[in-house]
């Protein structure tokens, strides 16, 4: 990525102590987008920064790990990642990217309705 001029982010939430727990107030603030940044005010300057994201995670039960979770509700924010109108804005991310390491077999993941797929 680097040698064709781009430049890399690497976001290791746990190394940087990424809290993701939303209190009910954080929760009550969610969509009030003059207040709602301020937790996570680096995180979302990244993501606003980024022109794509490419997420490499474990999964833990059919889903990304909680910290990731956390990091999805807490920064893919109302005017950040989505504008909240009839159009569906969105912002200057082009391209999304996901890798996901399994530690069940191919057919427990069919079984288990692939919801991460999906």
């Amino acid at each position: 990525m680097r040698a064709r001029g781009h430049a890399v982010d690497n976001c290791d939430l746990n190394a940087e102590g990424f809290d993701p727990v939303m209190s009910r107030q954080d929760r009550i603030e969610y969509y009030d987008v003059s207040v709602n940044r301020r937790r996570v005010i680096v995180y979302v300057d990244r993501l606003l920064a980024a022109e794509a994201i490419l997420s490499a995670f474990p999964v833990w039960n059919m889903d990304p790990p909680a910290i990731l979770r956390g990091f999805f509700d807490w920064d893919f924010l109302p005017s950040v990642s989505f504008d909240i109108k009839e159009n569906g804005d969105y912002t200057n991310v082009r391209r999304l990217g996901v890798v996901c390491a399994y530690g069940g077999t191919r057919l427990l993941t069919f079984f288990s309705g692939d919801p991460l797929r999906h």
